[in-house]
């Protein structure tokens, strides 16, 4: 009859002996708990989070009449500014200017700067979410699909 309750006491007695590091382990979820996330902090993730999900959604997805699929887009920080960062994959004779704008104008739909600030960020007053839109930009990057090297980017 012991050996039938041996494996559930060696469960018991390894649980026992690891409870005094869930006892740190709480202390920690109950600093991270106190410690604020900023507004800036919690926009941002919803950014990234919607950004994520058109990333799934649009990966390898030809970018309406352009020549260009959709490869990735991603969040970046700089100097006070916020940009999404689109990089779009096509042959090396469609890298111009004007194929440029135009990808830039379809993923513009999208990843739309004047309504970014509105789904971030919630009650601030209307002269922030002015400012604001003109801190985040959507930047686009055409790349050549067989030389990485090869790319033209449009602000």
């Amino acid at each position: 009859m012991n050996k039938k309750y041996l494996p559930l006491l060696l469960a018991l007695a390894s649980f026992a002996s690891q409870s005094s590091g869930f006892s740190s382990n709480e202390s920690e979820l109950a600093e991270l708990k106190n410690t604020p996330a900023t507004k800036y902090e919690l926009g941002l993730f919803k950014l990234e989070t919607y950004v994520y999900a058109v990333n799934n959604k649009l990966e390898g997805e030809r970018i309406g009449s352009t020549k260009f699929r959709f490869k990735n887009a991603t969040v970046r920080e700089d100097n006070d500014q916020i940009q999404v960062v689109v990089i779009a994959i096509g042959k090396s004779k469609y890298l111009t200017e004007s194929k440029c704008e135009a990808v830039k104008n379809i993923l513009s739909k999208p990843f739309n700067a004047q309504k970014m600030p509105y789904n971030m960020w919630s009650g601030l007053p209307q002269e922030s979410y002015k400012t604001l839109q003109s801190e985040i930009s959507l930047h686009v990057t055409l790349m050549d699909k067989k030389n990485s090297s090869s790319i033209l980017t449009c602000k």
